[in-house]
This record gives C-alpha cells, sequence and structure tokens, in this order.
C-alpha cells in the first residue's frame, strides 16, 4: 500500500506555517462577513505576519498542526474471503466469466491471440481489513493567541519610546544610570526570553522574583522622587537672578528624570508580572491598571504645576523684570511721542514701538528655550503599558474580541 505523505510543519516554510496558523485561528475564531462601518475599534493584524512575529509565534504551527494519522481495523466476514497473490510478478491481466476469475494472468502475445502467462494464488482470510486514514486538528490553545498579540503590541511601542528613555538617562548620575541602565536591561533580557519560553513554567516563576524585586525597588523611587520634587520646588526665593532660576529648574529635572524613568521601569515590571503568571482575570487586569492610572495622574498634576512654577520663576527672575520694564517704557514712549501732531508722521515713534516690542519677544524667547529641556519630561512612560493590559483584559473577556475574515485578525482595541 503507497501512503501519502504529509508534512505537519516546516518552521524554514512560512507558507507552510501560515497555512496551519490560518486552519485553525479559523477553527477556534469563525470567519465572519467584517462589516463595512462599525470596525473603529478593531486593529487589523495581518495573519500573514503571524509566523514572522518571532519567538512568541514559533509556537502556534507546532501546536495548530494537522496530524495524519492511518489505522488498520478488521471486520469478521459470514463467508470466507480469499486475497489474490501474484508469486512472481507477472504482468497482464486475470480472465473472468460468469462466475469470476479461474486465476490465469492473460497477456496478448505478437499474433493478438490470448495467451496464458501465469497464475494467481489465493490465501483465505479470517476477516476483512479495513485501512482509514484520520486527519486530526489539534487546536493551539487561545491565551497563547492573546499572549502573541499583546507581545507584538508592546514591543512596537517600546521602540518607538527606546532613544527618548536613553536620552532621560543622560540626565542621571553614572553611578544611578548604570543601576537603572541594569535594571531596564534585565527586563528587557526577559522579556524576550518570554517570547519562546512562555510557557515554561519554570523560567516564568523564577523570572517573576526578579520583575517584582526591580518593581518593588521602582515604586520605591516613585515616593522617593516625588517628594524630591516638591522640595526642591520650595527653594524658590523672592528675589532671584535668572541664574537661580536656571539653578532651580536644573536641579528639579534631575529629581524628575528619576521620576519619569521610576514610572516606566514600575509599569513596564506590571506588565510583565501579569504576563509570566498568565493571570489574565479581569480583576487581576483592572486592579493592575488602575494603580498604573492613580499614578500616572499623580506625575500628570506633578508635572503641570512644576512647568509652571519653573515658567514663573523664570519671568520673575530680576534680569526678565528688568527687560520687561525697558521694554515697556520703550514701548510707551513710543506711543507717546506719537501722539504728537508735529512729529506724528515721523518714523521716531515706530522705532521706539518696535525697539520695545523686540525686548518683550527676547524675554519671551529665553524662557521658552529653558523650558524645552523641562518638556522632555511631560510624558509619565505609564500609557503604552496601562493601554496593553486594559487590551488584554478586552481580547480575553470581552466577546467577540477576537474576530477573522480568513486574511486578517481584528482586535477589539480599548475605547
Amino acid at each position: 500500500m503507497n501512503e501519502k505523505v504529509i508534512p505537519i510543519n516546516n518552521e524554514s516554510n512560512p507558507i507552510s506555517q501560515e497555512a496551519d496558523i490560518l486552519d485553525n485561528i479559523n477553527d477556534l475564531f469563525p470567519i465572519v462577513q467584517m462589516p463595512k462601518s462599525g470596525m473603529e475599534r478593531y486593529k487589523k493584524v495581518p495573519i500573514a505576519g503571524l509566523a514572522a512575529l518571532g519567538a512568541a509565534f514559533s509556537q502556534l504551527p507546532q501546536a495548530a498542526r494537522t496530524i495524519v494519522q492511518t489505522t488498520t481495523t478488521n471486520i469478521a466476514t459470514n463467508e470466507t474471503l480469499f486475497v489474490g497473490i501474484n508469486p512472481k510478478g507477472v504482468p497482464g491481466y486475470l480472465l473472468e466469466n460468469q462466475f469470476g476469475t479461474v486465476g490465469n494472468i492473460m497477456q496478448i502475445n505478437e499474433q493478438g491471440k490470448q495467451v496464458i502467462a501465469g497464475r494467481m494464488r489465493f490465501k483465505a482470510l479470517d476477516s476483512l481489513p479495513v485501512t482509514e486514514t484520520q486527519h486530526t486538528v489539534v487546536p493551539f490553545d487561545p491565551t497563547l493567541m492573546v499572549i502573541a498579540v499583546a507581545v507584538m503590541a508592546i514591543t512596537q511601542k517600546l521602540d518607538k519610546i527606546q532613544e527618548s528613555v536613553e536620552a532621560v538617562l543622560q540626565f542621571l548620575a553614572l553611578e544611578k544610570q548604570a543601576k537603572q541602565r541594569g535594571n531596564l536591561r534585565k527586563l528587557a533580557e526577559i522579556a524576550e526570553d518570554y517570547k519562546s519560553k512562555c510557557k515554561d513554567e519554570a523560567f516564568c516563576t523564577s523570572r517573576n522574583h526578579a520583575v517584582q524585586s526591580i518593581q518593588i525597588m521602582a515604586l520605591q523611587d516613585i515616593e522617593f522622587y516625588q517628594e524630591k520634587v516638591g522640595m526642591e520646588l520650595q527653594k524658590q526665593k523672592t528675589l532671584h537672578l535668572r541664574k537661580d532660576a536656571t539653578t532651580l529648574m536644573d536641579s528639579v529635572i534631575l529629581e524628575f528624570a528619576e521620576y519619569q524613568l521610576a514610572c516606566y521601569i514600575y509599569s513596564y515590571c506590571c506588565f510583565l508580572d501579569i504576563m509570566l503568571r498568565r493571570d489574565f482575570a479581569e480583576n487581576t487586569l483592572k486592579n493592575a491598571t488602575a494603580k498604573m492610572e492613580k499614578l500616572a495622574s499623580r506625575y500628570d498634576e506633578l508635572y503641570t504645576e512644576c512647568r509652571s512654577q519653573i515658567a514663573q520663576y523664570q519671568r520673575n527672575a530680576i534680569e526678565a523684570q528688568v527687560v520687561g520694564g525697558i521694554g515697556l517704557a520703550a514701548k510707551g514712549l513710543g506711543k507717546a511721542i506719537g501722539s504728537i501732531p508735529v512729529i506724528r508722521d515721523g518714523s521716531v515713534d515706530e522705532s521706539l514701538i518696535n525697539a520695545g516690542a523686540n525686548l518683550g519677544k527676547y524675554n519671551r524667547d529665553i524662557v521658552a528655550k529653558q523650558m524645552t529641556t523641562v518638556d522632555t519630561f511631560e510624558d509619565n512612560r505609564m500609557t503604552s503599558f496601562i493601554e496593553s493590559l486594559s487590551s488584554i483584559n478586552l481580547m480575553y473577556n470581552a466577546k467577540d474580541s477576537l474576530l477573522t475574515d480568513g486574511e486578517n485578525i481584528y482586535v477589539l482595541s480599548v475605547a
């Protein structure tokens, strides 16, 4: 019997991987016709790209493969059956009459006549063998799909903000830079290894201990540097020079750099903690996002107040007041001269007015330039992780959160 061999998985062939994933996604998530409207909250993920998303998806073709199994069973019969055997492998055909075959193997000779070339042998069978081929589809764990989409989404977001985080690190002292770089590197390594070991319980348990340790330190830093920022702002003087305002701004920025980085690391840990424990219960996810949202709100409020005070402190510097006063005086003098009929048509008044306006603009430009550095810390760095956990909650717990049209997966997004 010739048995057809069907490959069940070929990791070097992305087309084969795509076919495997597609077949089983369709099995778990029935293909539906996507409506032309009302899909604004769904994010489209091409199925063709799943096999190329990295090791997080490498197990999907393996777990979603089709197993081909051939089984042979024997069926008892009420009469004796015989199987024909051609012992010498003589080519030809069996001669038959109205009663069946007599076992003669016939050939056509050169003269066009039928001749006997050999004889079949017949062996009695006790039962009738029946061969059956079964195609068994082994579906993948739907949780793995949620994990893979979540890892894909957060990886894309982290790639975009990596450079800005590196810029924030430059504000830290070398000793603190080394510590935080070490924590960030450890978290990145765990996230990368998780893509291929997310189903390894021993790996997830051991790595989660490291994540939780970093998370505790980050939360302590959040509380500490939030207080430090407030203490630095209290060092403002009623009478101060512009260099005093710059010194204050620099000291606040150093504390805010640590504060922002602590928020980022804490959120990163919250995300990895959930993923490593694979605890996607609705209460767990909502509690985690609520904690991060509260910390993010405190950060935003402090940043807004901090920026306002620093800008005001810059404007209240003695040099700024002097320049501003000269500008207003020049502008006022220009208007007064312009009211004298004799020289109203001249250009003296316009020159003075323009000089006053330029001094005012110069003063505003200096403050705006100083505030550019402060604006680096506007982002609390927590939003991406909050959105990712909210998305996981929808995918895992909401109805119709994963849909497919046979070519794409549509993931319900946070409103």
